[in-house]
């Protein structure tokens, strides 16, 4: 039974038996007195402590503050060692107090005022006793409370390591794991603390039901819910998420509508339960307020969830307020309200994705798209496959300046997720390079207003994909601004790709990658917007959706009909509309470019102005008047217009600024003749250019990547002289931009004024190459670059090149005399260089065909200088009359060369004659010396032969007569020796006499025997060596060489017996 009253010793009054009884009943009128008497009586510090609890459990929090730091006070005042473990204990409950205190509060400066009381105290208990396990857990809230997970944690662990089953850290260690997301370590943390103490409070079945549920494992999750309502039916955090389970339950897809409607009354049967329990808990409010919602009833929802706003509550709890009303206002359209509740749940709740992800949706209301991308950012942090964050998040970032590519890496993840539905419904793996899979209609139509910026071919996909997928859907209608994008996205197509061909000058057909033509993507954008026409209404109001869209609608077919070059067609066309809507400026804007195109400048600039009637600060009417008056030379009206444009309309227009700014330089060009004339230095013309680069300049500033301001301060510092700078300018132009033909022969001009025309010529020849009607600045300019390379170098092929480029120039503009005479001149000049060639390098065929350069040369010039002077020639007559003189002059020269080079050919191919007759002789004699000694080699080898033939007859001979002498040898019998001494001596002494009678001595005949064994062994490696050679004996020691060869062998000759005798003697 639970105490009803707590006695206070009275130690003072003198009688130590004497207390004070409290009756806890009356606590809440009495703390004052309470401490007073605790005070006055010097009552224990656990006294303190136990009517601080008492307090609490009332929920008398402020009163429970009161007793920790009066009971503070006192201890620290005593510094008594015998209440030491109290006063750490008061110390450590007063810093708990004060994290809980943070933990709730929204204001930063609160919240870290609080935890940093409770750090202060947690200091005042470390220094008492720095290893007692309420204080370590203590600062590892702290840490906690930070969101110094990995800190918290470890502190908690050296806790443990003390005492393994401390439950404040085990429960602390757990809850870090929890809030890190490991839900399995948390979930064995929870489990330890239920064995150690199953009616712990608060229950921690509940920590234990969620982490099963994080972990997918729904059924434990239910389990461990429902036991903690079995053992405490007044759980309203169990009823709570018992609910949030079976609402779960009956959204999912995969259950059956019986389930889903069971589940939705178990849902709400939790709800009930609780809120009949307890009608002041703030998460039973809000679950009450979203069931309420789901069932539209706002008017309920908005009292449930502002009725939780005013309940006590976590911060976490608060902020899931605050987003129900504010989705409720969402849906009542009340979006300023929504926008402010959002704001404050995300200020108590970052973390939360709904939260977030709705916060995001308001601030895109508000068109607040930068804003707006944060909290989506937050939200696929948390959840990157989230498709609903990752499509929105892909449109905002499409509208918004330099982000491709965000907007590339959201639709590569919503991609992967598309791939992944397609895999698992079908079975297979997707194509990576086909976007077939793709179902989602809005989800295409914003990939393809993103790519119908940047990428026709990419949008064009997508919309094509998102009308055949809209097909297919019963009931469902495709929108005709659809069939309209699509078709004008092809009308653009077709354009660009005209219009690249154009820029490109190229010959070959243009066709795209996928083998269309422009003319076939005209014909399918004429049959999207026919398709246009079909699929919107019948009848409609002037002024109303249906009205404009089908106006659009015809006026792209007008320019369609411009596109193919029908005129006629157009106009007509124009001008229905004109008659329906006589205020639609583009229809006049069109009519008067038309009317440019074909030459009436005149009739054009009424249509412009007809258009500036209607609207006076229309920024293409004023251009295209700028461009009339540019075509018509009249520079002046045109500058005013472009400066109309930038001083009243729009400062900021970038076609004004590029084109005011060429204006400037075409000013600079003029006025540079004029300044050479009269003023001899530029000085007009560096007041232009300075004007032209400050145009560039702000259009750069605009766009750090339009090329045409870039190349015009380019050409600017090559007027002012610094060729480098225009050199580095355009090359930086050209890498970014190689294909555009004006950047490339603004840098071939620079490299030729650098002095590098051998750098100049290939990219000259490189646009020649690209043009599909030869330019004659472009052949001009060519030239000049050869002719620099054939006057510097003195070379006379370089200057054949230029007659060559000069030629083509002529047949392409016969009338024109300045190419005339720089025809003519180069001719003069080839003849001139080859005159000083070497005698070597100047060949007869050449000067001959330079002596005819020469007439024609002659003749042109003479024709030239019968006009009269006039700056329009492009020439001097006066200096057109010297070269024709001087024509003669190198004639006369080249004729004499070519006589000498007659007279040194003659004489060269006479000094050649002689020298072949003489090489021809020669050779015959060593042809005849050659041929006679192989002769005598051929009749020397055959007699060798003859003689090799002859010695090998007689060796053969002699061996064999060797072989038989041998065998009869071997055939001779053996003497056997005499049976006495006697016998023996006289048959030796008899064979000794016969022996020496015959001149043959035993000793001897043994050697002779072995010296014949030793020629047989050689015999026939001797035959072959001899039948192999191939040395010359010479005739008169053949004999010699002979009878060596024979004694060696073993053949018999004269002094055989007599060398024989020697060696025996010797031996």
């Amino acid at each position: 039974m639970a105490a009803t009253s707590i006695e206070i010793p009275l130690l003072r009054s003198g009688q130590t038996n004497e207390v004070l009884e409290v009756d806890l009943n009356d606590l809440r009128a009495n703390h004052d007195h309470i401490i007073d008497i605790l005070t006055s009586e010097d009552g224990s510090l656990s006294l303190f402590l136990e009517f601080a609890f008492q307090y609490l459990k009332r929920d008398m929090v402020d009163e429970f503050e009161i007793f920790l730091q009066k009971g503070r006070e006192i201890g620290q005042a005593r510094n008594s060692r015998r209440e030491e473990n109290s006063l750490i204990l008061i110390l450590n409950t007063l810093a708990s107090h004060y994290i809980e205190k943070a933990k709730s509060e929204s204001d930063p400066s609160i919240h870290d005022q609080f935890i940093a009381n409770a750090t202060q105290i947690l200091n005042d208990a470390e220094r008492l006793d720095r290893m007692h396990l309420y204080t370590i857990v203590g600062k590892a809230n702290v840490m906690l409370s930070r969101n110094q997970l990995d800190q918290a944690l470890y502190t908690f662990r050296g806790a443990l390591n003390q005492e393994p089953n401390f439950l404040p850290a085990l429960i602390g260690s757990s809850c870090v794991h929890f809030l890190k997301q490991d839900f399995k370590s948390a979930l064995a943390g929870y489990q330890t603390i239920l064995r150690i103490n199953p009616t712990i409070k608060p229950d921690v079945r509940i920590p234990i039901g969620i982490c099963f549920h994080r972990l997918g494992m729904e059924k434990k999750a239910h389990a461990a819910f429902l036991r903690a309502v079995s053992l405490n039916p007044d759980n309203l955090d169990a009823l709570a998420l018992l609910s949030i389970l079976e609402n779960n339950r009956a959204i999912s897809t995969t259950a059956t509508p019986e389930e889903k409607n069971t589940a939705m009354t178990a849902a709400g049967g939790y709800l009930a339960r609780g809120y009949r329990q307890n009608n002041r808990h703030s998460i039973i409010f809000n679950l009450m307020s979203d069931r309420f919602f789901s069932k539209g009833d706002y008017g309920k929802a908005r009292v449930f969830s502002e009725s939780a706003l005013r309940l006590p509550g976590s911060k976490m709890s608060c902020a899931d307020s605050y987003a129900l009303r504010g989705k409720i206002a969402q849906a009542e359209m009340n979006y300023d309200l929504a926008y402010t509740c959002f704001v404050k749940a995300s200020e108590l709740n970052p973390d939360s994705v709904l939260i977030q992800f709705g916060l995001g949706q308001l601030q895109i209301y508000k068109k607040q798209f930068d804003e707006a991308m944060v909290p989506l950012e937050k939200v696929l942090a948390k959840v990157p496959d989230n498709y609903e964050a990752l499509a929105i998040a892909t449109e905002i970032y499409a509208q918004l300046p330099d982000s491709a590519q965000k907007v590339s890496e959201k639709l590569d993840r919503l991609k992967k997720i598309f791939r992944s539905y397609f895999e698992e419904e079908h079975g297979f793996k997707a194509k990576t390079d086909d976007d077939e899979y793709i179902n989602d209609p809005e989800l295409l139509i914003v990939i393809g207003c993103y790519f119908s910026k940047q990428d026709l071919k990419q949008a064009e996909k997508a919309f094509d994909r998102a009308i055949r997928i809209l097909e297919t859907i019963p009931d469902m209608s495709v929108a005709p601004e659809l069939f309209n994008n699509l078709g004008a996205l092809y009308h653009l197509d077709a354009q660009q790709l005209i219009q690249h061909a154009s820029d490109l000058g190229s010959s070959r057909p243009t066709s795209l990658g996928d083998s269309r033509s422009a003319l076939q993507l005209l014909e399918l954008a004429k049959s999207f917007y026919d398709r246009a026409f079909e699929a919107s209404p019948t009848t409609v109001e002037p002024g109303d959706a249906s009205d404009i869209l089908q106006t659009t609608v015809r006026y792209n077919l007008a320019r369609l009909n411009e596109t193919l070059g029908d005129t006629e067609k157009a106009k007509a066309q124009y001008l229905a509309i004109l008659n329906d809507h006589p205020a639609y400026v583009d229809c006049l804007l069109r009519l008067g470019y038309i009317s440019q195109n074909s030459g009436d400048n005149a009739t054009a600039l009424d249509r412009y102005s007809d258009a500036l009637a209607i609207d006076e600060n229309n920024v293409k009417a004023w251009s295209l008047v700028a461009n009339a008056h540019l075509e018509s030379k009249a520079l002046r009206p045109a500058r005013k217009a472009f400066e109309k444009i930038l001083q009243e309309i729009d400062k900021y227009d970038m076609f004004s600024l590029c084109s005011t700014g060429n204006m400037c330089l075409k000013f600079a060009r003029t006025d540079s003749k004029q300044d050479k004339l009269f003023l001899g230095i530029g000085v007009q013309r560096d007041i232009h250019c300075k004007r032209a680069v400050e145009f560039f300049t702000k259009a750069l500033r605009l766009d750090s990547r339009n090329m045409y301001a870039a190349t015009g301060i380019a050409i600017a510092f090559a007027y002012f002289g610094d060729m480098d700078e225009a050199r580095e300018i355009l090359t930086q132009i050209q890498e970014a931009a190689g294909t555009n033909i004006n950047v490339t022969l603004n840098l071939a001009h620079i490299l030729v004024e650098l002095g590098l025309p051998h750098s100049a010529i290939p990219l000259y020849e490189s646009i020649k190459k690209r043009s599909t009607t030869a330019d004659i600045d472009v052949i001009r300019s060519l030239a000049r670059a050869h002719y620099i390379i054939a006057k510097t170098e003195k070379l006379p092929d370089a200057m054949a090149t230029v007659a060559a480029r000069l030629k083509e120039a002529c047949d392409l503009k016969p009338n024109d005399l300045a190419l005339q005479y720089n025809l003519a001149l180069a001719k003069q000049q080839y003849a001139q260089i080859l005159n000083e060639q070497p005698k070597e390098k100047r060949p007869l065929s050449l000067l001959r065909s330079a002596v005819i350069g020469l007439e024609a040369s002659e003749k042109t010039f003479e024709e030239l200088s019968k006009h009269k002077p006039n700056p329009q020639l492009g020439y001097d007559v006066e200096r057109a009359k010297e070269r024709a003189k001087y024509s003669k002059g190198v004639r006369r020269t080249t004729e004499k060369k070519i006589h000498e080079t007659e007279v040194l050919d003659s004489q060269r191919e006479e000094r050649l004659a002689e020298i072949r007759a003489k090489r021809e002789e020669a050779a015959e004699i060593k042809r005849s010396e050659e041929k006679q000694r192989a002769l005598n080699e051929q009749l020397r080898l055959e007699e060798l032969d003859r003689k090799r033939r002859e010695l090998q007859a007689i060796v053969q001979e002699d061996n064999e007569k060797m072989r038989v002498e041998l065998e009869m040898e071997k055939a001779k019998p053996i003497r056997r020796k005499a049976a006495t001494n006697e016998d023996d001596e006289d048959d030796m002494n008899q064979h000794v006499d016969q022996s020496e009678a015959d001149g043959f001595t035993p000793s001897k005949g043994k050697q002779k025997r072995k010296r014949k064994e030793k020629m047989r062994e050689k015999q026939s490696s001797d035959e072959a060596q001899i039948l192999n050679t191939n040395s010359t004996i010479a005739s008169d020691d053949e004999d010699e060489m002979m009878m060596k060869r024979a004694k060696v062998l073993g053949v018999r000759s004269k002094l055989s017996t007599a060398v024989i005798g020697e060696s025996d003697e010797e031996e």
